[in-house]
Protein backbone atom coordinates (compact mmCIF):
# COMPACT_ATOMS: atom_id res chain seq x y z
CA UNK A 1 0.00 0.00 0.00
CA UNK A 2 2.89 2.75 0.59
CA UNK A 3 4.56 1.54 -2.97
CA UNK A 4 1.20 2.80 -4.12
CA UNK A 5 0.86 5.56 -2.29
CA UNK A 6 4.47 6.60 -3.73
CA UNK A 7 3.23 5.93 -7.08
CA UNK A 8 0.23 7.31 -7.22
CA UNK A 9 2.20 10.52 -5.45
CA UNK A 10 5.22 10.95 -8.01
CA UNK A 11 2.35 10.47 -11.05
CA UNK A 12 0.84 13.73 -9.02
CA UNK A 13 3.86 15.38 -9.20
CA UNK A 14 4.72 14.73 -12.98
CA UNK A 15 1.40 15.40 -14.05
CA UNK A 16 1.64 18.78 -12.09
CA UNK A 17 4.88 19.48 -13.52
CA UNK A 18 3.80 18.34 -17.12
CA UNK A 19 0.86 20.94 -16.46
CA UNK A 20 3.08 23.58 -15.20
CA UNK A 21 5.65 22.96 -18.08
CA UNK A 22 2.46 23.34 -20.96
CA UNK A 23 1.34 26.33 -19.19
CA UNK A 24 4.22 27.89 -19.22
CA UNK A 25 4.88 26.68 -22.73
CA UNK A 26 1.85 28.80 -23.90
CA UNK A 27 2.16 31.94 -22.33
CA UNK A 28 6.11 32.60 -23.97
CA UNK A 29 4.31 31.21 -27.32
CA UNK A 30 1.36 34.08 -26.98
CA UNK A 31 3.97 36.76 -25.84
CA UNK A 32 5.91 35.74 -28.75
CA UNK A 33 2.83 36.19 -31.02
CA UNK A 34 1.49 39.64 -29.43
CA UNK A 35 5.23 40.72 -30.32
CA UNK A 36 5.13 39.89 -33.30
CA UNK A 37 1.79 41.56 -34.47
CA UNK A 38 2.08 44.16 -32.89
CA UNK A 39 2.10 47.47 -35.06
CA UNK A 40 5.69 48.78 -35.91
CA UNK A 41 5.99 52.53 -33.98
CA UNK A 42 5.06 55.15 -35.38
CA UNK A 43 7.93 57.47 -36.95
CA UNK A 44 8.06 60.74 -35.74
CA UNK A 45 9.34 63.80 -37.18
CA UNK A 46 11.25 66.07 -35.31
CA UNK A 47 12.49 69.60 -37.15
CA UNK A 48 15.57 70.80 -35.90
CA UNK A 49 16.19 74.50 -36.26
CA UNK A 50 19.41 75.43 -37.54
CA UNK A 51 21.79 76.62 -34.26
CA UNK A 52 24.22 79.10 -35.08
CA UNK A 53 27.96 77.80 -34.44
CA UNK A 54 29.42 79.46 -31.20
CA UNK A 55 32.73 81.48 -31.83
CA UNK A 56 35.55 80.97 -29.18
CA UNK A 57 33.86 83.75 -26.76
CA UNK A 58 30.43 82.80 -27.17
CA UNK A 59 28.49 80.68 -24.84
CA UNK A 60 25.43 79.78 -27.12
CA UNK A 61 23.24 78.47 -24.37
CA UNK A 62 23.58 81.44 -22.22
CA UNK A 63 23.68 83.85 -25.18
CA UNK A 64 22.49 83.20 -28.18
CA UNK A 65 22.68 85.76 -31.05
CA UNK A 66 18.77 85.51 -31.77
CA UNK A 67 16.01 83.82 -30.05
CA UNK A 68 13.62 81.75 -31.88
CA UNK A 69 10.14 82.23 -30.87
CA UNK A 70 9.27 79.09 -28.90
CA UNK A 71 5.29 79.18 -29.31
CA UNK A 72 6.39 79.53 -32.92
CA UNK A 73 8.47 76.86 -32.96
CA UNK A 74 6.11 74.71 -30.98
CA UNK A 75 3.50 75.48 -34.03
CA UNK A 76 5.50 74.74 -36.64
CA UNK A 77 6.43 71.15 -35.05
CA UNK A 78 2.70 70.94 -34.61
CA UNK A 79 2.16 71.57 -38.32
CA UNK A 80 4.68 69.40 -39.34
CA UNK A 81 3.64 66.47 -37.24
CA UNK A 82 -0.07 66.57 -38.01
CA UNK A 83 0.19 67.43 -41.86
CA UNK A 84 -2.68 69.48 -43.44
CA UNK A 85 -3.35 67.63 -46.76
CA UNK A 86 -2.81 69.70 -49.55
CA UNK A 87 -5.56 71.03 -52.14
CA UNK A 88 -5.41 69.86 -55.61
CA UNK A 89 -3.97 73.54 -56.95
CA UNK A 90 -1.39 73.17 -54.00
CA UNK A 91 -0.33 70.00 -54.62
CA UNK A 92 -0.17 70.53 -58.54
CA UNK A 93 2.09 73.85 -57.40
CA UNK A 94 3.95 71.38 -55.31
CA UNK A 95 4.73 69.11 -57.66
CA UNK A 96 5.33 71.44 -60.58
CA UNK A 97 8.27 72.89 -58.52
CA UNK A 98 9.84 69.73 -57.34
CA UNK A 99 10.08 69.21 -60.89
CA UNK A 100 13.03 71.70 -60.93
CA UNK A 101 15.24 69.74 -58.48
CA UNK A 102 17.20 66.89 -58.88
CA UNK A 103 16.16 63.07 -58.80
CA UNK A 104 17.49 62.73 -54.67
CA UNK A 105 13.99 64.35 -54.38
CA UNK A 106 16.16 67.49 -52.26
CA UNK A 107 17.32 70.94 -53.89
CA UNK A 108 17.38 74.31 -54.01
CA UNK A 109 14.36 75.57 -55.83
CA UNK A 110 15.05 79.52 -55.48
CA UNK A 111 18.00 81.74 -54.46
CA UNK A 112 18.46 85.35 -54.49
CA UNK A 113 20.73 87.75 -52.32
CA UNK A 114 17.73 87.31 -49.80
CA UNK A 115 17.01 84.09 -49.38
CA UNK A 116 17.28 80.08 -50.72
CA UNK A 117 14.53 78.06 -50.66
CA UNK A 118 15.04 74.60 -50.34
CA UNK A 119 13.02 71.53 -50.53
CA UNK A 120 14.07 68.41 -48.15
CA UNK A 121 12.57 64.86 -49.19
CA UNK A 122 13.05 63.69 -46.19
CA UNK A 123 11.24 65.37 -43.77
CA UNK A 124 8.83 66.74 -46.87
CA UNK A 125 9.56 70.64 -45.87
CA UNK A 126 10.11 73.68 -47.88
CA UNK A 127 13.01 75.55 -45.51
CA UNK A 128 13.88 79.25 -46.90
CA UNK A 129 17.18 80.27 -45.21
CA UNK A 130 17.19 83.79 -44.77
CA UNK A 131 20.18 85.95 -46.16
CA UNK A 132 19.25 89.35 -44.98
CA UNK A 133 19.43 91.35 -41.79
CA UNK A 134 16.20 92.37 -42.94
CA UNK A 135 14.00 90.02 -41.82
CA UNK A 136 10.43 90.86 -42.83
CA UNK A 137 11.73 92.03 -46.66
CA UNK A 138 12.84 88.36 -47.09
CA UNK A 139 10.24 86.55 -45.66
CA UNK A 140 8.42 88.53 -48.02
CA UNK A 141 9.79 87.61 -51.04
CA UNK A 142 10.16 83.85 -50.18
CA UNK A 143 5.71 83.90 -49.77
CA UNK A 144 5.27 85.96 -53.12
CA UNK A 145 7.64 83.26 -54.49
CA UNK A 146 5.57 80.85 -53.54
CA UNK A 147 2.66 82.20 -54.41
CA UNK A 148 3.84 83.21 -57.62
CA UNK A 149 4.69 79.44 -58.20
CA UNK A 150 0.58 78.43 -57.42
CA UNK A 151 1.30 77.68 -53.88
CA UNK A 152 -1.98 79.29 -51.66
CA UNK A 153 -1.24 81.27 -48.64
CA UNK A 154 -2.83 78.39 -46.56
CA UNK A 155 -0.67 76.08 -47.78
CA UNK A 156 2.28 78.43 -47.17
CA UNK A 157 1.41 78.36 -43.42
CA UNK A 158 0.28 74.89 -42.88
CA UNK A 159 1.51 72.81 -45.07
CA UNK A 160 4.56 74.14 -43.98
CA UNK A 161 7.25 76.53 -44.84
CA UNK A 162 9.79 76.99 -42.51
CA UNK A 163 12.39 80.07 -42.19
CA UNK A 164 15.37 80.15 -40.50
CA UNK A 165 18.33 82.80 -40.16
CA UNK A 166 21.95 82.57 -41.58
CA UNK A 167 24.50 82.18 -39.13
CA UNK A 168 26.29 85.16 -40.53
CA UNK A 169 22.89 86.76 -40.50
CA UNK A 170 22.45 85.68 -36.97
CA UNK A 171 25.53 87.11 -35.54
CA UNK A 172 24.55 90.16 -37.09
CA UNK A 173 21.43 90.62 -35.54
CA UNK A 174 23.83 89.91 -31.70
CA UNK A 175 22.51 91.72 -29.42
CA UNK A 176 19.07 93.85 -31.39
CA UNK A 177 16.82 91.47 -29.31
CA UNK A 178 14.85 89.57 -32.36
CA UNK A 179 12.02 87.09 -31.19
CA UNK A 180 12.45 85.41 -34.62
CA UNK A 181 9.35 82.89 -35.97
CA UNK A 182 9.99 80.25 -38.09
CA UNK A 183 6.55 80.58 -39.60
CA UNK A 184 5.71 83.26 -42.63
CA UNK A 185 4.38 86.36 -42.20
CA UNK A 186 0.29 85.86 -40.46
CA UNK A 187 0.47 82.19 -39.58
CA UNK A 188 0.20 81.10 -36.29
Amino acid sequence: MLMMDTTLLKNKQTLFLIVAALILFIIVIAIAIINLTAPAPQQTVILVTPTPIPSKNTDLHSNPPVVYNAQAQGSLLNKVEERKTLTTNDQAAKTKMLSKISSEGSGTLYQSENVSIDYLSTPNVFQVEILTTNIDQAKKEAVNWFMSQGLSQDAICNYPVQFYLNFTIAEQLRGKNINFSPLAPGCK
